[in-house]
């Protein structure tokens, strides 16, 4: 996961762009900013081994991720690479269209999202959480810094009655935040590979980061 120093220098570049922010309200709105990222991009993905049983349709599914949460489907497959029908209305609990007929292993990918372990009372002893700051993988982060304090500045200048409103500058960052997250999604969707095609057969990290 992502390492302090990255958190700090967002921290700075904005305590410098926002005067009188408060740093909680500002790693506030670094969360939602990181969720609203994640939840558009699908950037973050994980490929999840599922146990399947004979007749059984409904799985609830766990990320292997230290603090994250499942937010949508990206696909389940066999272990030969078979798609296989299914949906996920209720982030987290897969279900099958078609019962198996037998006792199987399927890949499922999902893309996560923050948790709200961010708050830092979750003891999980990481210390960005306890710091206050959502796990993000590091190399995301790293990636894209500048489009999460952008999210971040968009946010804080768009408060009313704070010494830091600006709705110039707010649509600004406004508007590079989104460009950012669909240079973002665009790259999730072609894993970061240069001149890909826009759609490749999924693949999804495993394990922690």
């Amino acid at each position: 996961m992502a390492c302090n120093s990255q958190f700090d220098r967002i921290m700075r570049d904005c305590r410098i762009t926002l005067p009188g922010a408060l740093d909680d309200a500002i790693k506030q709105e670094f969360f939602n900013a990181a969720d609203e990222f994640f939840k558009f991009t699908h950037i973050w993905q994980e490929l999840i081994s599922l146990g399947v049983d004979a007749g059984q349709k409904i799985y609830d599914l766990d990320s292997n991720e230290w603090v994250a949460v499942i937010d949508i489907l990206m696909g389940v497959y066999t272990d030969t690479q078979i798609p296989v029908l299914a949906t996920m209305s209720t982030p987290g609990v897969l279900e099958l269209v078609y019962a198996p007929s037998d006792g199987a292993v399927y890949n499922v990918g999902v893309a996560l999202t923050v948790a709200d372990c961010a708050v830092g009372q979750c003891g999980c002893g990481n210390a960005s959480c306890s710091q206050g700051f959502p796990q993000v993988p590091q190399w995301i982060l790293q990636a894209y810094r500048e489009t999460f304090k952008d999210g971040v500045l968009c946010r804080m200048m768009s408060q009313l009655a704070k010494p830091y409103y600006n709705e110039k500058l707010a649509i600004y960052h406004g508007q590079r935040f989104r460009n950012g997250m669909a240079t973002a999604r665009m790259q999730a969707m072609r894993h970061n590979l240069f001149n890909n095609q826009a759609w490749v057969f999924p693949y999804f990290a495993s394990g922690r980061r």
